[in-house]
């Protein structure tokens, strides 16, 4: 149905447009369940308690910031490592970032 140079992209690209979105819509029925029953218009209802989601969720975003880019600096350094002996291909080439079936950075 699709084009096959095409067909791995469009795949890649629709599964993290797919997985996106899935936490954006867990993310956001999670809020709307807890500010109906904790907010009343611009008022809250339980200040302690809206102050300490504020605080999780910034923390979440923190967290994930963090290790993202923990994990990409890793396969750099890990690429980089492998790469050090290797004469026939340059470190910053299209195919350095294959290491046999595995792709190590899907991003530039």
């Amino acid at each position: 149905m699709l084009w096959p140079d095409f067909a791995e992209y469009t795949v890649k690209f629709f599964a993290n447009i797919i997985g996106i979105g899935i936490t954006i819509l867990l993310k956001w029925f999670v809020l709307i369940g807890f500010r109906r029953k904790y907010q009343k218009a611009y008022y809250r209802k339980s200040v302690s308690l809206t102050n300490l989601v504020g605080v999780v969720l910034e923390s979440w975003n923190l967290g994930l910031a963090t290790s993202y880019m923990i994990v990409r600096s890793l396969k750099l350094f890990i690429a980089a490592t492998i790469f050090i002996g290797r004469l026939d291909i340059p470190f910053l080439s299209e195919d350095a970032c294959f290491l046999g079936p595995f792709e190590l950075d899907d991003y530039p």
